[in-house]
């Protein structure tokens, strides 16, 4: 990707999160895996596909931050999503 990306000036770049160790999770045929493992740790595997990209320093703008809600899989729980947002955060502000 990085050599790609050098061939061209950007203005900006955009890029997202849509797999969590290889599975699509926002493939609709494909949602029935968020059973294999508890959410919670779905979440966690998510946050850190997210910092993996925010620390490669080579985007400017995280699409859809929020797209493993897409089949409404989170938890009404705010708390336990507090911790996953601020490092989340940290990891796209220190790019």
């Amino acid at each position: 990707m990085a050599e790609l990306l050098s061939n061209y000036e950007w203005d900006y770049l955009i890029t997202s999160v849509h797999f969590i160790n290889g599975w699509g999770f926002d493939f609709s045929k494909l949602k029935h895996h968020f059973d294999d493992k508890p959410l919670k740790e779905i979440w966690k595997d998510y946050a850190k596909e997210i910092e993996l990209i925010a620390n490669t320093g080579k985007y400017d703008i995280l699409g859809h931050p929020f797209n493993l809600r897409l089949f409404k899989k989170y938890s009404e729980k705010k708390l336990m999503f507090k911790k996953f947002w601020k490092n989340t955060a940290k990891s796209i502000e220190g790019k």
